[in-house]
């Protein structure tokens, strides 16, 4: 049921004129979570781009976006 209300009367306007009835959901698609996070690049706290590891933090970045510290000795 919707309720619609005249703010200037405070009275309700159509309440017993308008129904709404179950609906489904639309444009929801399902989430890929089966996708294995891989490893795009590497970079120092500089901000250098590593080709390898290196001993301290370095800043991982993943094929979904998400960023990581990492602590290497």
């Amino acid at each position: 049921m919707v309720l619609v209300i005249d703010r200037s009367s405070n009275y309700i306007v159509n309440a017993a004129r308008c129904s709404i009835g179950a609906h489904g959901t639309t444009g929801v698609e399902a989430v890929n979570t089966q996708t294995e996070r891989v490893e795009v690049a590497r970079f120092n706290l500089k901000g250098q781009r590593l080709s390898a590891p290196e001993p301290g933090i370095n800043v991982v970045k993943y094929n979904d976006g998400t960023v990581k510290k990492v602590l290497v000795r």
